[in-house]
């Protein structure tokens, strides 16, 4: 059973009260929690690790996991200071959210194929310095990263050249936003597959996201196709609709995930005949009270 997550950007604008809206979102049965900013070469290495204890503290202290975050990779010579930072986290996995995360490559990081095969070829570097510490390596897309190159998808290529032992974590909205179907691309990448990013909205209004089973995006498919090796499934959100506390949609879209993983079948039987977006969930964010987060 995959985590019910919330990746720590979705609260960025009340970080100094972590404690407080972890208290709020941990009856909802979020889980887990996914830090982001770590390996942040502004500061020092002793700086990073006393601010990795702080985070780790607020999860146990909330009683949530902590399977992974998205970080500032550096070259492999130089990832002793992020192991150091991310054991003291607890967390097993550092994620590359952009191509940017990563030091010495930038947003053309996939702008062609010579380009795409250095960069994945740095994040296999990374993979076999960081394993041998017990980390894993992985990556986070954006809708970016399907613009054609040479004919395919420039994710495409990448997913070919990454080793095996790179872990990828499938933003569903963004790879829908993308164009792609969400639920074909989680069921073809397979184990591959270790965290899902999960947001959901309405075409014609993107710029605002809606509690999760609320919009339009395949997330429930997206749930169904995924395998065994799905670590978490982790809640993000920029912009709540009007009148909407962040806090509101974070609690409103993990009861629909607890919702929607318990209603999945087990692996081999037959899938619910249910499209995408339809488990509901009682007391829906309109009956919530309102937080001020």
């Amino acid at each position: 059973m995959p985590h019910i997550g919330l990746q720590l950007w979705t609260l960025r604008a009340h970080l100094h009260d972590l404690d407080r809206l972890l208290d709020q979102v941990a009856p909802a049965g979020v889980t887990a929690i996914e830090p982001f900013g770590l390996g942040d070469p502004r500061l020092t290495g002793a700086e990073r690790v006393v601010r990795a204890r702080a985070l780790r503290r607020s999860a146990v202290r909330a009683g949530m996991a902590v399977p992974s975050a998205h970080v500032a990779l550096p070259e492999p010579s130089a990832a002793r200071t992020l192991v150091a930072e991310l054991h003291a986290l607890g967390a097993s996995t550092a994620i590359a959210a952009t191509p940017s995360s990563v030091a010495g490559f930038g947003p053309d990081a996939l702008a062609d194929v010579d380009s795409i095969a250095r960069f994945a070829d740095r994040l296999n570097a990374l993979s076999d310095v960081a394993a041998r510490e017990g980390i894993r390596i992985g990556y986070h897309n954006h809708a970016h990263d399907w613009a054609d190159v040479d004919g395919r998808p420039a994710f495409d290529h990448l997913v070919d050249r990454l080793s095996p032992d790179v872990d990828l974590e499938l933003d569903v909205l963004w790879a829908q936003l993308a164009g792609q179907d969400p639920a074909a691309l989680v069921g073809r990448l397979g184990d591959r597959v270790r965290h899902l990013h999960v947001g959901d909205t309405l075409a014609g209004n993107r710029d605002v996201q809606l509690p999760a089973g609320q919009g339009d995006i395949a997330l429930t498919s997206s749930i169904a196709a995924c395998g065994r090796s799905v670590e978490a499934l982790y809640i993000e959100a920029t912009t709540p609709p009007p009148g909407t506390s962040i806090v509101e949609l974070v609690t409103a879209s993990a009861a629909w995930l607890r919702l929607a993983v318990a209603l999945l079948v087990p692996p081999g039987d037959e899938t619910p005949d249910l499209p995408p977006g339809t488990f509901p969930v009682p007391g829906y964010i309109g009956h919530l009270h309102e937080e001020s987060a």
